[in-house]
């Protein structure tokens, strides 16, 4: 559980940094408020995957590339990563 705190908090500071950097200003509320509702959510899930389903939780907080996984698959989740991380721009 604790390697869970952590790397939700790592998370949703990084996710601030994207938000109110690319909006240029801390006075935001509807950042906030998204903010909240992404760290409660994945607190949540993370405690469910950690109670029913252990093995899923640990292979999901290792990362989104993997040393076996193919190149196609890296490739693409490269793509989501860059048109997600756009997204928050282009939404702030």
């Amino acid at each position: 559980m604790a390697q869970l705190t952590i790397k939700t908090a790592v998370w949703l500071a990084g996710m601030a940094l994207l938000l109110f950097a690319s909006a240029g200003t801390w006075r935001w509320p509807e950042g906030w408020v998204y903010l909240a509702e992404l760290g409660v959510i994945g607190t949540a899930v993370g405690v469910w995957l950690a109670q029913y389903d252990p093995e899923l939780l640990t292979e999901r907080m290792s990362g989104i590339f993997a040393r076996s996984q193919r190149s196609w698959d890296r490739i693409l989740m490269s793509v989501f990563v860059v048109l997600w991380i756009g997204s928050l721009k282009v939404t702030s």
